[in-house]
């Protein structure tokens, strides 16, 4: 399983057709906002948000709650359990 974590919206345009099934995503920084008009389309249903970036942009009320909020504990043991993190910026 790969760790994919999206910084930007540009990120996930250029890599988001790399994610496979079994793998997991997690939106960080300003990637949260990939998360807001709902059409996101990637191949896994293991998508993650970093919460503390959500709350700081004020969006953690507008991310549809199937998106499994992460805290920075949550997003440690993400990497832990990956065979691979790959960063998209």
């Amino acid at each position: 399983m790969v760790l994919h974590t999206f910084n930007s919206i540009r990120a996930l345009g250029v890599s988001g057709s790399l994610v496979q099934e079994q793998d997991h995503v997690l939106f960080i920084e300003d990637g949260v906002y990939c998360l807001l008009d709902g059409s996101l389309k990637l191949a896994s249903s293991n998508i993650h948000v970093l919460q503390p970036d959500a709350d700081t942009r004020g969006l953690s009320g507008r991310i549809s709650p199937e998106i499994q909020r992460a805290d920075y504990k949550d997003f440690v043991q993400l990497c832990c359990d990956a065979d691979s993190v790959c960063n998209w910026f």
